[in-house]
């Protein structure tokens, strides 16, 4: 072709098979770095405890028990494969050679399919462990505080909040009682494993004086293993029981604000919050849109207030 398209075109062809090599390369080369991080960091995540600090709260050891090694390097190959042979076909177009020849591509192709079907044997037993869910509730009954409740989190490990892992929902009690309702969920085997799983984490929450501090992630004894555990909890405070929430706490508040026409932003230190007949209420925030008769009778008790001062 390139003799019938003359220097001119030959020139052509030659910068279209160059241009076309080096992508076909560069893109092996990418996918080839992914198997061999993968690996590294699988290695490095098992062999230093460092990592243990760094996800606090994580069982690492459940990495090692739902991927052992043998698996890590099949799935690792499955993509390791593809990319060599992405970056050899990249080499032979720009140098007009073809480097792979049968009896080559026959063994990696069957390497290839030995590793899928490995992966394919050991999928349905991690499945396994995580088909059914379980879940068990523990309800607890603190005491309510008699100055203003302060509700704040602790947590210098993972922020589980944001993962959906640990949930918090606040809610008014027509009771003077303040109650903390914990729902413990996980998965398992059965109902029954997946029971066992969500019973086997913990989770702090400690009252002291009036400031209520909530964890930020599930704790997992070195024994635990990992099954995709969460806990979704209410606070029930009494109503008209002022309370302030700190922002540390918002990335675990779920389902608070909407409903009654608030937004996180409008958490912060300096506003003050009830829950009435008529749900949520601020206090304090400017121009707020909640004025029924029951806000003004909540705002009415707390008028003489240090922070109702404008």
């Amino acid at each position: 072709m390139g003799k019938a398209l003359g220097p001119f075109g030959s020139f052509l062809l030659a910068i279209v098979r160059v241009i076309f090599g080096l992508i076909i390369f560069t893109f092996g080369m990418v996918i080839l770095i992914v198997p061999l991080a993968f690996l590294g960091l699988y290695t490095e995540m098992l062999s230093n405890n460092d990592w243990s600090g760094m996800f606090e709260g994580f069982p690492i050891n459940t990495i090692a028990e739902l991927l052992p090694v043998w698996l890590a390097i099949a799935l690792s190959i499955i993509v390791f494969i593809p990319s060599i042979v992405l970056v050899l076909l990249g080499i032979s177009v720009l140098i007009k050679r073809n480097l792979i020849d049968g009896r080559f591509g026959l063994v990696i192709f069957g390497i290839w399919i030995m590793c899928i079907l490995a992966g394919a044997f050991q999928a349905p037993k991690i499945i396994g462990q995580f088909k059914s869910e379980g879940s068990f509730t523990v309800d607890q009954t603190m005491d309510t505080p008699e100055g203003i409740l302060v509700l704040t989190a602790d947590r210098s490990g993972i922020d589980e909040g944001e993962l959906g892992l640990v949930k918090l929902q606040l809610k008014g009690n027509e009771k003077n009682e303040m109650i903390v309702s914990q729902k413990f969920i996980s998965k398992g085997a059965n109902n029954k494993d997946a029971i066992e799983n969500a019973s086997k984490v913990s989770y702090e929450l400690a009252l002291t004086d009036s400031v209520l501090v909530f964890d930020k992630s599930l704790s997992f004894p070195d024994s635990t293993k990992f099954r995709m555990q969460r806990l979704d909890q209410t606070l029930f405070i009494p109503q008209n029981k002022a309370f302030v929430i700190d922002r540390k706490l918002l990335s675990i508040i779920k389902y608070s604000f909407g409903q009654d026409g608030y937004k996180s932003r409008d958490v912060n230190n300096r506003n003050y919050w009830v829950f009435n007949e008529n749900g949520l209420l601020c206090l304090n925030c400017i121009n707020d849109h909640k004025q029924s008769s029951a806000d003004s009778l909540s705002r009415a008790i707390y008028k003489d207030s240090y922070f109702m001062e404008k």
